[in-house]
């Protein structure tokens, strides 16, 4: 369904930091980049696991509540 941060890490620095070094960018820079872009992939939509890893905490539906936006229907 989807990759952890740690493994979402890994192939984005395999994939994206040479590139980014190639367009002259700090390699510190270009971890950072990569980090943050990284964990924000495990917080926002399409995959959001974090939200199905509460959804089994809190014992909800985790598809009737994430498969319409929030406040619908009224």
């Amino acid at each position: 369904m989807g990759l952890t941060v740690s493994a979402a890490y890994v192939l984005l620095d395999i994939v994206l930091v040479p590139g980014l070094l190639s367009l002259d960018v700090d390699l510190f820079a270009a971890h950072l980049f990569v980090i943050y872009w990284a964990s924000a992939s495990y917080l926002t939509p399409p995959v959001v696991l974090a939200a199905f890893a509460a959804s089994g905490i809190s014992g909800a539906r985790p598809w009737a509540r994430l498969s319409r936006p929030r406040g619908w229907p009224p």
